[in-house]
């Protein structure tokens, strides 16, 4: 039975620079704390809860099995969370480069059953192949509308791709232009 755990610490004064040693027994504090209060335990009440992120940016922050989306990215997606809204993440070769796009299923005209659904706080459960996939890209995205359909989002790291985009668009326009 461990009846002592010692923790040393070395705390430098930022001021002064001087460095002082101080030691407690982790043990003994632990009992303090437990003697002073009383352990709640968690009621599954929405405190304990993730909550929605308020954020005018659409963007989608990748965690280890799910996703989460700003009100922003639930705004131009069109979709409301706790309801039985749904949301598809793709992939699509754009240009010369592939892209992760994101849409509600029928936006890639899928049956409504596809897709996962989005909980109250704005999170997707999302795992597996998939989400492995989308994390060779990286883990916080930047929603940016699709050159070809208001429905369907790119996830880009910064924002960036639209500019990309747009002159990739125009040189296309300008080759279709001149063919004719």
């Amino acid at each position: 039975m461990l009846t002592k755990c010692i923790l040393s610490v070395e705390v430098a004064d930022e001021a002064t620079g001087e460095i002082k040693s101080q030691e407690f027994d982790v043990l003994d504090l632990v009992a303090e704390k437990l003697a002073t209060k009383s352990v709640k335990k968690s009621s599954g009440n929405s405190s304990s809860r993730s909550k929605l992120i308020e954020d005018d940016t659409p963007k989608l922050i990748l965690d280890e099995s799910k996703y989460s989306l700003t009100t922003g990215a639930l705004k131009v997606l069109g979709v409301e969370p706790g309801s039985d809204d749904r949301l598809c993440i793709e992939r699509q070769k754009i240009g010369t480069e592939e892209y992760p796009i994101i849409s509600t299923p029928s936006g890639f005209g899928m049956a409504e059953s596809k897709g996962n659904k989005i909980t109250k706080s704005g999170t997707v459960r999302f795992s597996g192949s998939k989400h492995d996939e989308l994390a060779e890209f990286g883990d916080t995205f930047i929603l940016v509308p699709h050159p070809n359909s208001d429905k369907i989002f790119i996830l880009t790291l910064d924002g960036r791709f639209l500019k990309e985009m747009l002159h990739w668009n125009l040189l296309r326009n300008l080759l279709k232009v001149r063919r004719k």
